[in-house]
This record gives C-alpha cells, sequence and structure tokens, in this order.
C-alpha cells in the first residue's frame, strides 16, 4: 500500500462512519432530532456504504487509489463531518426540555 492508499482508505472510513451517523440521526425515530424524508437518510446510507466498499476494496488489495480518488475522498470526509457537526449544532441540548427546544 502506497501512502496515497493509505490516505484514500482512511478518508473513506472517516466519510462512510460521517455520512452513517448523519442518516442513524435523521431517521425519524428520534423524535428530539430534526427529521429527514425517508430518500435523504437512505441516501446517506447508500452513499456511507459506497465510501466503505471503496475502503475495504484498496485495503484488500482489489484497487489502488490514485491522487484524484484520494481528493474526492478527503473533500467527501470534510464535507460529511462538517455536514455531521451542523447537525449536532442544531440538535437538542444536553439536558433540555421540549418546551426549552421549542423557543429555540
Amino acid at each position: 500500500m502506497t501512502s496515497v492508499d493509505v490516505v484514500a482508505t482512511g478518508a473513506a472510513f472517516a466519510a462512510s462512519a460521517f455520512l452513517g451517523l448523519r442518516a442513524y440521526i435523521l431517521k425519524p425515530a428520534f423524535s428530539s432530532w430534526c427529521t429527514a424524508p425517508a430518500r435523504v437518510w437512505i441516501a446517506l446510507l447508500i452513499l456511507s456504504v459506497a465510501c466503505a466498499i471503496v475502503g475495504l476494496s484498496i485495503v484488500l488489495g482489489h484497487g489502488h487509489a490514485d491522487a484524484l480518488l484520494m481528493l474526492v475522498l478527503l473533500a467527501l470526509a470534510y464535507a460529511s463531518g462538517v455536514l455531521l457537526e451542523n447537525l449536532h449544532a442544531q440538535g437538542p441540548a444536553v439536558g433540555s426540555t421540549s418546551a426549552q427546544q421549542a423557543e429555540r
């Protein structure tokens, strides 16, 4: 594995984790969090699985990353991390009641 493979694999797994967490938080079962249409969180889950598959294929030696793939995965990991951070900023505060959340 080259250094490009290592960076691309790390970015793929980070993006997969961030997107999976965002999809999990946005599912309708979390009543205190904002919800999203089913197609949004299904799309997030599919993209999360796709990133995990790319990362696994590189780790298992079925493919190698080039500089472009590495940059795309890094951008995806960064963007998904920012989106997850934004979702947490909009979410319910720890220990807040539903009345306090309604005021926000």
